[in-house]
């Protein structure tokens, strides 16, 4: 098959070829993997920001240090006072903070170990097997987000107190042992993540 060129096609006789159009070359910062660099205004936003931000904190120290006869004067302290650490050491020892800090920890690494085993149980099972009832189930987990939380503030204490549990680390602990949310992102996580044909070759395996 040939193919026959126009006269409206062909250049003129004694024209330069046409040169293809060479696209914008883009800076260094705008290609793909290039690190973009912020200018002097993007740094003095951030300062002011960061500034802004940690001020709350600062003076929450600043007052600590001081009386409220001298934070109560014109202009009020800028600065810290003498006895910061004279009262962080009251305010430890008679709000009893050590303790705190010891039950947050245990609540904490408690609950969130288990969020995290029993999360990714459940999302295994809707995500994965095949049983009666399981969009049903899916939907009332997904429903339970949907109720305020201070809702079940006055239940939950009448079932502790009934429990004796009052004044206890498990009060705090049982209640959050699962999260509907920790359930609903396993699942949807796993759908995608792992493959069936992992779980096939497993059963094969004799797993």
């Amino acid at each position: 098959m040939t193919t026959t060129v126009t006269p409206q096609d062909a250049p003129p006789p004694g024209a330069a070829p046409a040169k293809e159009s060479k696209r914008p070359r883009l800076p260094k910062s705008a290609r793909a993997g290039g690190t973009l660099h912020g200018g002097p205004i993007a740094y003095a936003i951030l300062i002011v920001f960061t500034i802004v931000s940690l001020f709350p904190l600062v003076w929450t120290a600043i007052a600590a240090s001081r009386d409220n006869q001298r934070l109560a004067q014109t202009p009020p302290p800028f600065w810290f006072g003498s006895g910061l650490f004279d009262k962080l050491e009251i305010a430890w020892k008679d709000a009893n903070l050590g303790e705190a800090f010891l039950n947050t920890t245990i609540v904490a690494g408690v609950s969130a170990a288990t969020i995290v085993f029993l999360s990714t149980i459940a999302g295994f099972a809707f995500a994965k097997l095949r049983f009666r009832g399981r969009g049903a189930l899916m939907l009332i987990v997904i429903g339970t987000m949907m109720v305020p939380p201070q809702l079940s503030v006055i239940p939950l204490y009448m079932m502790v107190a009934k429990l004796d549990w009052t004044d206890q680390l498990q009060a705090v602990i049982l209640p959050s042992l699962v999260s509907a949310f920790g359930v609903f992102f396993m699942r949807q996580y796993l759908i995608q993540a792992l493959p069936d044909e992992i779980i096939e070759a497993a059963r094969v395996d004799g797993a």
